[in-house]
C-alpha cells in the first residue's frame, strides 16, 4: 500500500496543530507565561505569636494575633536589601500572612520583619534566617515572637 504526499502532509499538519494546542494550553496555565522569569519562587509563610503570656509559641495569622501593620525587608547573604515594600503602594505595610518572592537568584536569604499593633507599637520582631533558594521553588515557615 502506498501513501501519497497529501496524506503525509495532512499527518504532519495534524501533529503540528496538536503541538500548537499543547503549547497554547501551557502558556495559558502559566507554565510558559512571561509574567515572571523562570527563576524559582521563595515562599515564606508567616505565623504571628497570638499569646505571648503562654508558655509556648502559639502561631496565628494577622487577625488572630491583632497585628495591624508591618515593616519588612528581604536581605541576601551579603546583607543587601533585595526586596522591600513599594513606598507608592498604600497597602504595602498591611499585615500579611506570607510572601512569594519572584526573580531571586539562588542563594541564602533573611527576612527581617516587625509587626505593629493598632496603636503603632512594634510588638513582634524577628529575622527569619536560613531561607535557602536553589534551582526549584522553596517554602519556609517563619514564627514571629512577641
Amino acid at each position: 500500500m502506498t501513501q501519497d504526499n497529501t496524506g503525509k502532509d495532512r499527518g504532519h499538519a495534524l501533529v503540528r496543530a496538536r503541538l500548537a494546542l499543547v503549547f497554547a494550553a501551557l502558556a495559558l496555565s502559566g507554565c510558559l507565561g512571561s509574567g515572571h522569569s523562570d527563576r524559582a519562587v521563595l515562599s515564606v509563610d508567616l505565623f504571628w505569636d497570638e499569646d505571648p503570656s503562654a508558655s509556648h509559641f502559639r502561631g496565628g495569622d494577622c487577625s488572630s494575633a491583632a497585628v495591624s501593620w508591618m515593616e519588612w525587608h528581604l536581605e541576601d547573604a551579603s546583607g543587601a536589601t533585595v526586596a522591600s515594600p513599594d513606598p507608592h503602594d498604600s497597602t504595602a505595610k498591611d499585615c500579611k500572612n506570607g510572601f512569594d518572592f519572584y526573580d531571586l537568584a539562588p542563594g541564602d536569604y533573611t527576612l527581617v520583619i516587625t509587626g505593629h499593633d493598632a496603636s503603632d507599637k512594634p510588638l513582634w520582631s524577628t529575622s527569619c534566617q536560613g531561607l535557602t533558594l536553589q534551582r526549584f521553588a522553596a517554602s519556609f515557615e517563619c514564627d514571629i515572637d512577641r
